[in-house]
């Protein structure tokens, strides 16, 4: 619960990033259609879907004000690099 700085998203790789810009939503029960991420957050201990993709997204936003910026500058950064994720 605190905001990421640039200098510490940047330094993830593009994976790393990919992840952890998911995570935020997986947190919150969001489902996944890509493979990749369904079977990462399945993996995790902690991870529950609670929603499908698009249940979660007709939803009013889930996040607080510290999830929502790390959010918002993680896709600042991921368009950058021309992630090869989104």
């Amino acid at each position: 619960m605190r905001y990421y700085t640039r200098e510490e998203l940047e330094n993830l790789s593009e994976w790393d990033l990919y992840v952890a810009h998911n995570e935020i939503y997986a947190r919150h029960g969001r489902g996944f259609v890509r493979e990749d991420l369904a079977e990462h957050f399945s993996s995790c201990s902690w991870y529950r879907q609670l929603y499908t993709p698009e249940e979660f997204d007709a939803m009013p936003s889930q996040l607080n004000e510290f999830e929502q910026a790390n959010v918002n500058l993680m896709l600042e950064i991921r368009k950058e690099r021309n992630d090869k994720y989104l």
